[in-house]
């Protein structure tokens, strides 16, 4: 069985990163740590709780869904792309259908308000 390889005999990828992550200092990284520890925590509940078919589960992850329209309209603002529309556009599909679910299974097993 073939495996696909990257080839970067330059080390390009490593070196911009190095570059990056040396322009931060100690209390960023700490800042940048903590919040992938909690965004990797988010994830985690989202999908365990998917998993194993949690009510509360189809609420959270409109909410976390959602939570990224804001950072990808600063991102569009900050600097204007077709990609970022694009993605930003799939976005707000996902949570539209997801919402559209929830009012879908409410109203089907009688528990609309």
């Amino acid at each position: 069985m073939l495996t696909p390889t990257i080839r970067d005999p330059d080390n390009r990828y490593i070196q911009q990163l190095l570059v990056k992550a040396s322009i931060l200092n100690e209390q960023q990284l700490k800042e940048l740590s903590m919040g992938s520890f909690l965004y990797a925590g988010l994830f985690l509940t989202e999908g365990s709780a998917l998993l194993l078919r949690k009510h509360w589960a189809k609420y959270f992850a409109v909410i976390v869904t959602s939570s990224f329209v804001p950072l990808e309209v600063w991102e569009l603002v900050r600097q204007f792309s077709l990609t970022k529309i694009v993605v930003m556009a799939v976005n707000v599909a996902i949570v539209w259908y997801l919402v559209v679910r929830i009012k879908h299974d409410r109203t089907h097993l009688g528990m609309s308000s």
